[in-house]
Formats: C-alpha cells, sequence, structure tokens
C-alpha cells in the first residue's frame, strides 16, 4: 500500500484551508466589507495573524509525519479549544453555536489523532507501510553476522530496502548484522543493515525477521534491482511454459 491514510491527509487538508475557513467566518460574523482596507487591516494583530500563519505550518508537519507536527498539533487544538472556551463564556462576535461547532469539530480531530494506530506512525517510521519498497518473493542464499553471532539461511521475500529472512535464530530488534547476500554464478551483494522486526510464531509468514538496508551503496541497489528483474523473468517464463 502505497497511500498515506485518509485521515492524515484529511487532518492535513484541514489545516490547510484553516486560514480560509477564519477570513471568512470573521467577515461573515462581523458583518464587515471584504472590499474595505480598514477591515483587512484588523486581521494583523498577533493573534489573529498566528491563525492565519500557523496552521499551513501544522498541515505540513502533519502530512510530512514529522513528531513536532504530531505536537504542535496538540498544542494548537488545545488553544482552540481553551479559545473557544473564553470566547463562548465573556461574549464575542461569533455566535455560540457556531463556537460549538468549532468546538466539537477541533475535539474530534483532537480524538482521532492521539489515537494509536494515528499517533505510531509519528514516531516509528518503520509502520509507515505507504513509504516501504514494494517486495517480491524471491529466494536468496544468505550469510549474516555480527560480534554475536553468525546466521545462515535464504530470503523469502527482498526489496530494494530491505528484506524478511526465513530462520529459526533468536535476534533482537535493532541488532546490526552484515550481510551476504549470496547468488549462483555472480558475485555476492554485501551490505549492513538492522533487525526491524520478529515473526517467532509463523503465522502468515515463516519464522523468521524483517531486515532494514542501513548501508548499501548504490551499485548493490543496481544488483538487487537487476536480480529481481531476472527472477521476475524466470517466473514468467516457467508461466508461460506450463
Amino acid at each position: 500500500m502505497k497511500k498515506r491514510p485518509l485521515v492524515i491527509k484529511l487532518i492535513a487538508l484541514g489545516y490547510l484551508l484553516t486560514p480560509v475557513s477564519f477570513i471568512v467566518q470573521y467577515f461573515i460574523f462581523s458583518k464587515s466589507s471584504i472590499f474595505q482596507a480598514s477591515t483587512w487591516m484588523t486581521l494583523l494583530t498577533p493573534y489573529k495573524l498566528s491563525l492565519i500563519i500557523i496552521p499551513p505550518i501544522v498541515a505540513f508537519g502533519v502530512f510530512k509525519m514529522r513528531q513536532w507536527g504530531w505536537y504542535l498539533s496538540l498544542v494548537h487544538m488545545f488553544f482552540i479549544l481553551g479559545n473557544n472556551t473564553l470566547s463562548f463564556l465573556v461574549g464575542s462576535r461569533t455566535p455560540p453555536w457556531a463556537i460549538i461547532i468549532f468546538s466539537l469539530v477541533t475535539l474530534v480531530v483532537l480524538l482521532t489523532i492521539v489515537r494509536k494506530e494515528i499517533r505510531a506512525p509519528y514516531f516509528n517510521p518503520k509502520v509507515r507501510w505507504w513509504e516501504a519498497k514494494p517486495r517480491y518473493a524471491m529466494v536468496m542464499q544468505v550469510e549474516m553476522g555480527n560480534d554475536r553471532m553468525k546466521i545462515t539461511g535464504e530470503t523469502f521475500n527482498i526489496s530494494e530496502g530491505g528484506m524478511f529472512m526465513v530462520s529459526p535464530s533468536e535476534v533482537k530488534i535493532d541488532e546490526k548484522f552484515n550481510i551476504n547476500l549470496m547468488r549462483e554464478k555472480t558475485d555476492s551483494i554485501y551490505c549492513e543493515g538492522r533487525i526491524v522486526w520478529v515473526n517467532p510464531s509463523g503465522e502468515a509468514l515463516p519464522q523468521g525477521f524483517g531486515f532494514q538496508f542501513t548501508q548499501i551503496d548504490q551499485p548493490a541497489i543496481l544488483e538487487i534491482r537487476r536480480y529481481i528483474k531476472d527472477q521476475k523473468k524466470v517466473l514468467k517464463d516457467k508461466t508461460l511454459m506450463r
């Protein structure tokens, strides 16, 4: 799946459109004319400018999955809720019903963005499935090792960014290894990487672990691409021969 979750896109879009909605509701509820320069000058106060400038910055951070974007969105929403509460209590040009609606929408967005499945990608890039390189079911012999252990086995699938290796070996998350991907009649591919997840039960996938390439040069990436392309051609030819 290559697309960001729809809810993240909607939240970012909402923040991007916030300045427009603020300006529109300001002119509607203040009953001011948009053709008067003096009316536009009233929007140049620090408070009103913050409501126009900050939301697009939040939109960028939310869409780009930046941690600061997630935190800034929380701060901004708490600020809006606090400001709306104050406006409701002391009186404002904005009608009470509009303040309640704006507050409810903000509260819904707040409760959405703090949910674990929405929050997690901002703090753990490994769960951003839409950024992952496509994986292909390929079998390659693998030798990998570090100061603690050496492992031999074979891949279950592979991509330009990593692989899933079939192995009963007990490895640790974030443990680093040097890797040798062995191919028939061609040079091996050497790279470095780390364990990003472990599948001990063998459910859905065989028992083994997911591995992310962290140090791999461009020639090695090109070799992996070429190998994947060659193997896909072989599989296609075998299918046509049946």
